[in-house]
């Protein structure tokens, strides 16, 4: 759908304008895992530092992977108050809104949802037909406009 290179976009454009800002871009999967090695390795006084004080711009992808994760979604739901209170930027991205998240706390359901948030719909059939061509070139494989059109009428939901 776009969305890790929009949130990379993102990153990438706040870099260049201001290049002395922390912009960290992570996964949910791997805030949860750098957590739980924090925990394990008695480190966690580094990783609330990292996220919470030096950090200017906080991009967390597929927030929807912390469903039933408890002691993520404290941690996280901390992070972004500090974040919050500080006036640091918060980017997040999901397949789902915050309201359709399983087994997600009120806190962070709360925080999630009290910002912008945008939908990025599928692309239309036009736009799948040029991707598809793109890729077949790139790929340097010779794909017809007759499969290519199938393709493209057939695959709506996700571009991958």
């Amino acid at each position: 759908m776009g969305k890790s290179h929009l949130a990379q976009a993102i990153g990438h454009y706040i870099l260049s304008d201001n290049p002395s800002e922390y912009v960290y871009y992570i996964t949910a999967e791997d805030f949860t895992n750098e957590m739980i090695h924090a925990f394990r390795h008695d480190s966690i006084e580094q990783f609330k530092n990292k996220f919470r004080n030096k950090c200017d711009v906080l991009l967390i992808e597929d927030v929807h992977y912390l469903s039933g994760k408890q002691r993520t979604q404290i941690e996280l739901a901390l992070t972004l108050d500090t974040l919050f209170e500080a006036n640091k930027k918060i980017i997040f991205s999901s397949c789902y809104l915050p309201s359709d998240i399983p087994k997600l706390s009120d806190k962070l359901r709360s925080s999630l949802s009290c910002g912008i948030i945008s939908n990025i719909d599928p692309p239309n059939f036009r736009t799948r037909v040029r991707i598809l061509q793109k890729k077949s070139n790139v790929n340097r494989c010779c794909v017809s406009e007759d499969v290519i059109s199938y393709l493209a009428s057939e695959l709506r939901e996700h571009v991958r």
